[in-house]
């Protein structure tokens, strides 16, 4: 009779800890959530800024917004957000054969997400509501020493003020994948066709 409460006590303790255990696991899942480009590239900046504090050589000061969250107040119509033609330099047509992919409102970290290439700027509040523009240059496009051939540029503007706010441009293989050889410092010579 010893025995079997001992071994009862046994099991009592062993079931308790593995539902202990399997608690604790599904906590744990529960609790990981994805990070998102916005948060990872931030953890990013932080980690530098406490790198260089430590060894002394950089005097690194806090980021300030410059534009702070409004997400909110855009969808409760608190406040208006400009048209596309209001932006900085926005023109409506282009050069060269080129046109728009997409014109369309998202927020600052919805732009991070939706568009590997472009960096953070920890300026800009992950919930400001920006335009984007994505155009197609079928022929090439010019940049400062050269040009790129393909491509697709990526334009966004705060969509409060109508600041420019940054751009990207990349040289795009037929089937959309990035061609990172399309980028040229001569453009090359057109040789006129001869009729013979």
């Amino acid at each position: 009779m010893k025995k079997f409460g001992i071994l009862a006590s046994v099991v009592a303790i062993v079931a308790v800890s593995v539902m202990t255990v399997a608690s604790a696991v599904t906590e744990s899942k529960d609790e990981i959530k994805p990070v998102d480009r916005y948060d990872e590239l931030s953890a990013r900046n932080i980690g530098y800024k406490e790198r260089a504090e430590k060894i002394g050589q950089v005097d690194v000061e806090d980021i300030e917004i410059l534009y702070p969250s409004n997400y909110k107040k855009v969808k409760t119509n608190e406040i208006n957000i400009l048209s596309l033609e209001d932006m900085e330099g926005y023109n409506a047509t282009l050069n060269d054969g080129a046109y728009y992919l997409s014109n369309e409102t998202m927020t600052y970290g919805e732009l991070l997400e939706s568009d590997e290439a472009i960096d953070l700027d920890p300026t800009i509040a992950k919930d400001r509501v920006v335009w984007v523009t994505k155009a197609y240059y079928p022929n090439n496009i010019e940049i400062s020493g050269g040009y790129i051939e393909t491509a697709q540029e990526t334009k966004y503007w705060d969509a409060e003020t109508g600041d420019f706010i940054g751009a990207t441009i990349r040289s795009l293989n037929p089937d959309g994948s990035t061609n990172p050889n399309g980028i040229h410092m001569e453009r090359p010579t057109v040789i006129p066709y001869e009729d013979k």
